[in-house]
């Protein structure tokens, strides 16, 4: 028997943006197990182009995005906005995913009287500055647990920011295992992205174009491959403010023109990952890198900078290769290392596959943020009943 509308828990899911990444995406994943009977979910977001919002009410979720302006001044009209929702809808829980949306849920939950405020950290956040702190450290006293998707993210906030360790939880991110496709199949999504035939040796990387993520170290890493693996295929897919400057630089290289694709935003990643020889991560820092483990339950061999979460997801040499960040040389010598050594590549790629499916179940995760929701609330509908 479901439990009537009225007595489902009611959590709202605040996100800093509405553009399809990999905080986004997850919070899609979380949707599509999300348990339905139990509790009541619904999305807001602050920024972007509203596809987070449309991918939610596609799945019948009540979804909302207030952007129409990145300006601080736009602030006050979102705080109400979240504020009166969060009223309308009696609200009994807020996640928050970035920082603009950890000032707004808090606030709002003070005022409106939401019971549970949990605030999620994505990654160890190397670049967060005084202010930012300082922010946090002010709205953050309402705030009954930090969900980190990494213990690297988690001990970022003890060492650096002095967060109470008893206040944050580890939960790292879970993906669905993927059937794999046929030789028959793989030629046909091979098609879809490389105009060549099927001799390219395709490296895909997928990942908004942002500094932090390493292109241009990828780039350069492409340079220096270039007569050493003639049919090298890098496919960038994503969106991002760098990517008109990236493919400037690729259009004017008479190396990169034919070595680089950009396929935009791709709506079903597994399709590419599956067509792909290698998956690239060269970012700077990251928590739990969804794209990772997606790649890696497709059983494709990961290749990824050794930062923030990463290596608490790939042993090196047994579940993927480990490189530093911001090292053309090291990126090439890793890619020419797989290209050249196919069982090596095979070796990997099955591995892989095991390590995600033993750890990294979606169903998992889900489990375990849906107990903390149940748990969080519960106590304060208790606590809340004792003082009557």
């Amino acid at each position: 028997m479901s439990i009537p509308e009225r007595n489902k828990y009611r959590c709202l899911l605040l996100t800093s943006t509405s553009l399809i990444g990999g905080t986004e995406r997850m919070v899609l994943k979380f949707l599509s197990r999300a348990n339905r009977e139990k509790f009541d979910y619904h999305v807001i977001s602050l920024l972007g182009d509203g596809s987070l919002t449309q991918r939610c009410k596609e799945m019948q979720f009540p979804a909302i995005n207030i952007s129409r302006s990145k300006s601080s001044l736009y602030f006050p009209l979102q705080f109400i906005t979240v504020l009166l929702y969060c009223l309308h809808h009696r609200i009994q829980l807020i996640q928050t995913f970035g920082l603009r949306a950890d000032v707004i849920g808090r606030l709002s939950a003070r005022i409106a009287g939401v019971p549970v405020v949990i605030s999620s950290i994505r990654s160890p956040d190397p670049w967060r500055r005084a202010w930012h702190i300082f922010i946090d450290d002010i709205t953050s006293g309402n705030v009954d647990l930090f969900i980190s998707n990494s213990e690297a993210g988690r001990q970022s906030r003890i060492k650096r920011e002095r967060f109470p360790a008893q206040k944050i939880v580890t939960i790292h991110n879970g993906v669905d295992i993927p059937e794999l496709p046929s030789a028959e199949e793989r030629i046909r999504l091979r098609s879809q992205f490389t105009e060549h035939d099927d001799t390219r040796f395709i490296v895909s990387v997928i990942a908004n174009f942002r500094q932090m993520k390493g292109h241009k170290h990828i780039l350069e890493a492409g340079r220096l491959l270039a007569d050493k693996i003639p049919e090298l295929q890098f496919i960038f897919a994503g969106e991002g403010p760098l990517k008109p400057a990236l493919l400037q630089e690729v259009e004017k290289d008479r190396v990169l023109s034919r070595t680089v694709r950009f396929v935009g935003v791709v709506e079903e990643p597994m399709e590419l990952l599956h067509a792909s020889d290698i998956f690239l991560l060269a970012s700077y820092w990251e928590g739990c890198p969804t794209s990772v483990m997606e790649a890696m339950s497709a059983c494709v061999p990961v290749i990824a900078a050794n930062v923030g979460g990463v290596p608490e997801i790939i042993t090196h040499n047994k579940t993927g290769i480990l490189i530093p960040p911001k090292r053309p040389d090291a990126i090439a010598e890793a890619i020419y290392r797989l290209y050249t050594d196919s069982a090596l590549r095979d070796r990997l790629a099955k591995a892989g596959r095991q390590h995600i499916e033993q750890h990294f179940s979606l169903d998992n995760m889900v489990r375990k943020i849906e107990s903390i929701f149940e748990q969080l609330i519960q106590k304060k509908i208790i606590a809340t009943e004792s003082q009557l």
